[in-house]
């Protein structure tokens, strides 16, 4: 597992941060995406000119999906804060943080209609064509403009009764991440007997109304016989 710290407060350096979680180290060494790379066929040739392997990192259409919205970013220069952290898994980048106070970030949000802004939790589906969780997190943390197509997840409660038995949910939680991430649901588990919507590739953000890091989140859960789940589906 490899970590990229974040920044929390207001350095000069780029606000960003990657989490790896549960994932081998068997692919192609990771290289820098150039940022002056403007298209998608130029992305391709600094691609195989850095000797990458296409078919591990996909290059999505441009094509916008529905129920996405893109929004354009640009900072003065890759010192300056965009105002964000990202948290990336496996399969999925995801807004982990938002200063709405400073960065790029605030600046878009402020001139975006309510349900275009960026908003912890959303989901970035592209940045410029780049559709690889990890070589997008690269690409936005060495460059000055993107355009990010972005995905506003479902948001909802679930409340699952343990009745002194495990909850049955295989979960997978980076360290210093904001949200725990079911990678399956076990037949036999309090959640499948009693139908509860809970499946894999849910994040859960939130235990009984109280957000924080991974580790807060599963004291919260081991707490109580009946935790109420906050979910995020895409």
């Amino acid at each position: 597992r490899a970590c990229f710290p974040g920044c929390s407060a207001r350095p000069p350096a780029v606000v960003f941060a990657m989490w790896f979680c549960c994932c081998s180290q068997t692919g192609p060494q990771e290289k820098t995406i150039d940022a002056d790379a403007r298209n998608i066929e130029e992305v391709k040739m600094l691609a195989i000119k850095e000797g990458e392997d296409l078919q591990n990192m996909p290059f999505a259409s441009p094509r916008t999906e529905l129920g996405t919205f893109q929004a354009a970013l640009s900072r003065r220069d890759v010192d300056a804060s965009w105002g964000f952290t990202l948290e990336v898994h496996t399969t999925a980048l995801h807004v982990a943080t938002v200063d709405e106070s400073d960065g790029a970030v605030a600046e878009y949000n402020r001139g975006a209609s309510e349900v275009e802004r960026i908003c912890k939790g959303d989901r970035i589906l592209k940045a410029d064509y780049l559709a690889d969780p990890a070589a997008m997190g690269r690409f936005v943390q060495t460059c000055s403009v993107v355009t990010l197509t972005v995905k506003r997840p479902q948001i909802f409660d679930q409340t699952v009764k343990k009745n002194g038995k495990p909850l049955g949910l295989k979960i997978n939680h980076p360290t210093d991440g904001c949200a725990l991430f079911v990678a399956s649901v076990n037949p036999d588990s309090p959640v499948k007997a009693d139908g509860i919507d809970i499946v894999a590739g849910d994040r859960i953000v939130a235990v009984n109304g109280k957000t924080g890091k991974s580790q807060e989140l599963l004291k919260e859960i081991a707490s109580t016989d009946e935790p109420t789940f906050t979910i995020s589906r895409d």
